[in-house]
């Protein structure tokens, strides 16, 4: 267990506060606590999207790490071809709303389509571009 996990373990309350009530984005809580962002990205690829699929996405999450998610639309499942970032970064965690985070991508799926006037798209990927972050916890009291 690393250092970031055991501050986790003795501040749990912070998994009540990433993604549960309210859609929590990374550009909101950056300016107030440092965030080390550095690290690869993994890629979860979902041809049907649906609340079933993002649970799936969730339960395959570490329990005691925060993430950050790029969700993004593609023709196609190749992340080294033209795609469609649907959102600003999410923070999540496994113990975030799974609802509210699919609601919200799906709400932004929607929203595209209409902007692109893409409405003859009738297969397309959404694609997870997420990581792990962690927090310094010597800013965390300044979130809440």
């Amino acid at each position: 267990m690393n250092c970031n996990q055991n501050i986790l373990n003795s501040h749990p309350e912070i998994f009540d506060l990433i993604s549960v009530k309210n859609v929590t984005f990374l550009n909101e809580i950056d300016y107030k606590i440092n965030i080390n962002k550095n690290g690869k990205f993994k890629y979860y690829r979902n041809f049907c999207f649906d609340l079933y699929n993002y649970k799936n996405f969730g339960y395959n999450l570490d329990n005691n790490t925060i993430y950050s998610l790029i969700p993004l639309l593609s023709k196609n499942e190749r992340i080294d071809e033209p795609f469609t970032i649907l959102s600003q970064t999410i923070l999540l965690t496994k113990q975030s709303n799974n609802l509210l985070i699919y609601n919200y991508i799906n709400n932004k799926i929607q929203d595209t389509i209409k902007l692109y006037n893409m409405n003859l798209l009738d297969n397309y990927y959404v694609i997870f571009k997420y990581k792990s972050v962690e927090l310094d916890f010597e800013s965390y009291k300044k979130f809440k």
